[in-house]
């Protein structure tokens, strides 16, 4: 539904209001209270008070001295003339405007969920008039189209203007990290890089149970009304399990120095291995004697298997040389990483082999995907560690980390780290735990209700 003004700022018209408006529109005097023909209808109304049309809302349209935009959220499968049509934009107009926009945006490129602000006239000549169109080609371009004084549409391309600032979210684990970060409103960006974090000291299927906590503080990007346009890299992840909180910081000594994660002490997050190479996981079973599920009789299960949806990623649990990957009999589709003289990891039963013998792998490099191959009765992986040659339970695995700072950089890392604390914890003063919480004031304070309080700033509220 819409109304606008004319040249003597009296309502005219109102179409379709919304029911869950139409409750405030009324005891607001601006509809009646008996129901009146469906569609369009005209009634004489009273010069409209602005304070009382901003209580109104979230209406589906957006008012200002000479205009009325409508918005329409792109649909599967719709084209751009198709949501110009909804909204009663001309066909032939449509097209010019379409045409126009071609030289900066491919239409066909149009992404269901897009958010479409269809602008009109609202007084005199322009009345009803199709004006053009404005949305977010990315998260930092606005594309607009605009009718000129000729008639003719011409469009442009603009670059937002983007807020660099923090935003936290932090809970309590019911039954998974992943779950728990996802109810607390954090972005799944977020909670990936957290759980790789952690997947090195953490074993997310042994050592998590119900009460844990975490916490994560992590860079946004903000457009001018305020909506989250992108998600950064986490600052600060902490991570509390069994009362003992396991907390790391992003630092990076100079503007050329590698980024690294460090704790609390100075050390960092990487160790030589990863105890649980791959995500979302859960343990299917451990390292000893156990009854083969196949073979019948008991026999040493000489690694950990980690149930997972066929196709899941399987990390390199460190730096290292692939001395094989192929077929391993019983194993299926197998890898093995070399890392140094004393260790050596394997990964079986995979659906797909994405390295191959004699290449070199980094700590957390994609080597293949969970599968079900060779002797198995499910997607799963098979992971083995072996140092000096034996089979070594990798749940029990302690080793260094490979990050330490010495006194320069340390004094750096005590200083960016007391930045941060201080950062998450004027967050944490907002309150409302769980949820997520900017540290910048509300921006430039021109809007209410998605309105703008200043007639004569045409700037969209989102």
């Amino acid at each position: 539904g819409w109304y606008f003004t004319n040249e003597h700022s009296t309502a005219v018209k109102v179409v379709e209001v919304r029911d869950k408006n139409a409750a405030k529109m009324q005891q607001a005097g601006f509809i009646p209270a008996k129901p009146l023909a469906p569609a369009l209808y005209s009634v004489p109304l009273p010069k409209i008070d602005r304070t009382v049309l901003l209580s109104l809302g979230d209406l589906e349209y957006k008012m200002g001295p000479r205009q009325y935009i409508r918005f329409q959220r792109v649909e599967k499968g719709d084209t751009f003339s198709e949501v110009l049509n909804r909204v009663g934009v001309p066909i032939d107009e449509a097209n010019s405007a379409i045409g126009a926009m071609r030289t900066i945006f491919d239409p066909r490129k149009l992404r269901p969920g897009l958010k479409v602000a269809v602008i009109f006239g609202a007084v005199g000549d322009e009345q009803s008039r199709f004006l053009g169109v404005k949305f977010d080609s990315s998260f930092d371009k606005t594309v607009q189209v605009q009718r000129q004084p000729d008639g003719e549409f011409a469009s442009a391309e603009l670059k937002k203007e983007l807020d660099v600032g923090y935003a936290r979210s932090n809970g309590t684990i019911k039954s998974s990290l992943f779950q728990a970060a996802l109810n607390a409103k954090a972005p799944a960006k977020a909670i990936v890089q957290m759980i790789h974090l952690f997947s090195f000291a953490i074993d997310f299927q042994r050592d998590i149970q119900e009460g844990d906590e975490f916490e994560i503080l992590y860079r946004v990007l903000r457009d001018q009304g305020g909506q989250v346009v992108l998600t950064g890299e986490v600052a600060y992840a902490s991570l509390t399990v069994r009362g003992t909180a396991h907390r790391f910081y992003r630092f990076q000594s100079d503007k050329k120095g590698p980024v690294t994660y460090l704790n609390e002490t100075g050390e960092g997050n990487r160790k030589a291995l990863m105890k649980t190479p791959v995500d979302g996981a859960r343990l299917t079973s451990s390292f000893g004697m156990r009854r083969h599920p196949i073979l019948g009789y008991t026999k040493m299960h000489t690694g950990t298997d980690f149930g997972a949806p066929r196709g899941t990623p399987i990390y390199a649990a460190g730096d290292g040389t692939i001395i094989k990957a192929g077929w391993h009999g019983g194993y299926g589709k197998h890898v093995r990483v070399r890392h140094n003289k004393e260790y050596v990891t394997t990964y079986s039963h995979m659906s797909r082999l994405l390295v191959k013998a004699g290449q070199r792998v980094k700590q957390g490099q994609v080597i293949g995907r969970v599968g079900t191959t060779g002797r198995s009765t499910g997607p799963h992986l098979h992971y083995e560690v072996l140092q000096n040659g034996k089979f070594v339970n990798s749940a029990n695995l302690s080793l260094p980390s490979y990050k330490r700072l010495d006194k320069t950089d340390m004094n750096r890392f005590q200083a960016h780290k007391s930045k941060i604390d201080a950062i998450y914890a004027a967050l944490e003063k907002n309150g409302n735990t769980g949820r997520v919480l900017t540290v910048e004031a509300e921006p430039d304070g021109g809007c209410k209700n998605g309105l703008r309080l200043d007639p004569t700033d045409t700037r969209p509220c989102e």
